[in-house]
């Protein structure tokens, strides 16, 4: 639901928009009426997504206490040997959790600044793991430490590295170590 917050503040979509959700819809008419459609919108943001995930996890506490009722198990192995999740959400909920993914999906993961930014993010990743791997000197030296010179384990290495990067070190460094590339 974060995404919905970001979604709303970058843009992509607007509260009337969420109108039209299964759940959030009714929180946005049900915000509205309580504080009013003149409330500040990082306010009425705010309160929509913090009330949505409320519901959101009050749903999952009631299914899965449901689920805990009706299978009763005595061990982890009763619940490993379940064909089914035992946390989850209601039947209903996970319907319209599809809803809301095919929403953010459709007006915000394919919305053409974002693909412009994933493409970016990719080039970037791949820059820099071709270039670690190729020369494992560029590695700080807490990580060439861990080098084994086995390349499926020293690649897992560089990897591992890259993911732990945020967005802004991942492109200084992409800036500071790819210029020739």
């Amino acid at each position: 639901l974060v995404q919905l917050d970001d979604g709303l503040r970058a843009g992509f979509f607007t509260i009337d928009d969420l109108k039209e959700l299964p759940v959030v819809g009714d929180i946005v008419n049900n915000v509205i009426s309580l504080y009013g459609k003149d409330l500040e919108r990082s306010r009425l943001s705010n309160e929509i997504i913090r009330r949505t995930i409320d519901y959101m996890i009050s749903d999952v506490l009631e299914e899965s206490l449901n689920r805990v009722k009706d299978v009763n198990p005595k061990t982890s192995d009763d619940v490993r040997g379940l064909n089914s999740f035992i946390i989850n959400f209601s039947e209903k909920m996970q319907k319209d959790n599809i809803i809301i993914k095919k929403f953010l999906n459709e007006f915000m993961y394919r919305h053409p600044s974002v693909k412009k930014m994933s493409m970016k993010a990719e080039t970037v990743t791949q820059d820099l793991f071709r270039l670690l791997i190729s020369d494992y000197d560029k590695l700080p030296l807490e990580w060439q430490s861990k080098l084994s010179n086995n390349i499926e384990i020293d690649s897992r290495l560089v990897a591992d590295y890259l993911s732990g990067m945020t967005d802004r070190y991942a492109l200084r460094k992409h800036n500071e170590l790819c210029v020739n590339l």
